[in-house]
């Protein structure tokens, strides 16, 4: 996936505009995705500081008829796995987070 295809932003600061435009109620998704609308609105509004999950992320895009990696959250999710589960490629992303950081 080429970053420009999803959202950079958080899904939180994005949803309201995506369900305006939609015509959706955060209470239609709500029931979409299988959460209480408060959940949503919290993500939304900061909250908290609640954050949704990679999995929240990929119902709420299918949801509104978005690619499931659309939301930043859940490219990290599925990196975040994949990262953990090979030491190789860990190692790896290690190295180019320092590189990037100039350590």
């Amino acid at each position: 996936m080429d970053s420009s295809d999803g959202e950079n932003l958080p899904l939180g600061q994005c949803l309201e505009a995506l369900l305006r435009a939609r015509g959706m109620s955060m209470r239609a998704l709500a029931r979409r995705v299988e959460v209480a609308p408060s959940h949503l609105s919290r993500i939304t509004r900061g909250a908290d500081s609640k954050r949704p999950s990679g999995s929240l992320a990929r119902r709420v895009a299918t949801a509104l008829d978005l690619p499931s990696d659309h939301f930043a959250e859940a490219r990290i999710d599925t990196i975040l796995e994949c990262v953990g589960a090979d030491a190789e490629l860990r190692d790896d992303v290690y190295r180019l987070v320092l590189r990037r950081a100039g350590s």
